[in-house]
């Protein structure tokens, strides 16, 4: 049976439309991002005697895919060890020198594995993410809430965990007067770009 030709065009103009729709949502919760080290930060907050620490550190490089299909989660983010950095000489050269070990190990890497929740293809996930934390040359398993918001082009996340770095191994830096706990809070908001899925 023939198809007029209005009906053609009108199929051909929803079938556009879908496929247009399809390409702009449909990859994006399956898409390869890479971070963006000038649009994101990474901080962390380590108790002290009367006061609080506060310091940050500098994104070297990652990128990660989410794999909605699976749960999996693929990719590597690269943080500079070295640009430990608490706006205090004297205790910065302390940590680098006795706690990091930074000029031995310059880098702290996070490999994900895995993510728990539904990742939505555009607007906001509440996932917890899996994965292992490398310190020191040490690698430790680790877990915790990620809030991703996928956009067209965009990616962004943001969350927060506890490093118990004494229980890991690396060195308290308490003095005879001044203490400061064992466990340090490290948060980070990050910003990536969304590549093209390369199996689409």
């Amino acid at each position: 049976m023939l198809v007029p030709a209005e009906a053609r065009m009108r199929y051909g103009i929803a079938t556009w439309v879908v496929a247009a729709v399809l390409a702009t949502s449909a990859p994006q919760a399956g898409s390869t991002w890479t971070l963006d080290p000038r649009a994101s930060s990474i901080t962390f907050t380590l108790k002290a005697t009367l006061h609080e620490v506060e310091g940050s550190f500098e994104l070297a490089s990652g990128e990660i895919r989410f794999d909605p299909r699976t749960g999996a989660v693929l990719g590597r983010v690269v943080v500079d060890a070295r640009s430990g950095d608490t706006a205090n000489g004297k205790r910065d050269k302390k940590m680098h020198e006795s706690v990091l070990h930074s000029t031995e190990h310059p880098i702290i890497e996070f490999v994900p594995t895995s993510f728990e929740g539904a990742l939505e293809p555009h607007g906001k996930s509440d996932l917890r993410l899996h994965g292992t934390l490398r310190l020191m040359g040490v690698e430790h398993a680790v877990e915790f809430p990620l809030e991703l918001h996928l956009e067209p082009g965009e990616a962004r996340a943001r969350g927060s965990f506890s490093v118990p770095y004494v229980e890991w191994g690396l060195e308290d830096p308490s003095a005879f007067v001044l203490r400061v706990a064992k466990v340090v809070q490290v948060s980070f908001e990050v910003v990536g770009r969304v590549l093209a899925d390369p199996e689409k």
